[in-house]
């Protein structure tokens, strides 16, 4: 799965490097982050949001690079 678009200011908060450094915009990259116990029900929503076209509104925590463990709030919209 990809997204259409992500924001540099996403990849930072994540702790990855600009878009412009990665190779295109495969959310499997990010989902890796997601901390364990938060990834399926991140996954499942996403997966909901995809089948039903319906705005996406998760909290979640993520565990940066540098094993700082931090909660994001994000929020998309299936196109």
């Amino acid at each position: 799965m990809t997204f259409a678009y992500t924001s540099d200011a996403a990849h930072a908060v994540f702790g990855l490097g600009p878009v412009s450094e990665r190779q295109g915009s495969d959310i499997s990259a990010l989902i890796d982050l997601i901390h364990a116990e938060d990834r399926t029900a991140f996954v499942d929503a996403l997966e909901e949001s995809r089948l039903t076209l319906t705005p996406l509104h998760e909290e979640f925590r993520i565990i940066r690079p540098d094993g700082a463990v931090e909660w994001i709030e994000t929020r998309a919209a299936p196109r």
